[in-house]
């Protein structure tokens, strides 16, 4: 993955709250994310690159560029992983 790339959320998943925590549902499976992850998800629409979502990271959590990317690119790796994104 590199910093220009732009993850997209997969069809079938559903995003939802329950109980005041953020889900995501896929083939049975769920998914909770807390609220950094929360915003990642929110911006994987095609339009961010990962870049972008890690400035937003870095602005909102008072952590570095540079970890925030790569934090990002690991979470983003297993959202793929899971089928929820394709990046």
């Amino acid at each position: 993955m590199t910093p220009d790339d732009r993850p997209t959320r997969a069809l079938g998943v559903e995003a939802t709250y329950v109980r005041k925590s953020f889900l995501l549902v896929k083939d049975g499976n769920v998914y909770k994310l807390n609220e950094v992850e929360q915003l990642i998800w929110k911006n994987c629409t095609g339009e961010n690159s990962l870049a972008r979502i890690a400035a937003g990271i870095s602005e909102s959590f008072d952590v570095t560029a540079e970890t925030a990317l790569a934090d990002l690119t690991e979470f983003i790796g297993q959202l793929s992983a899971a089928g929820l994104v394709t990046a």
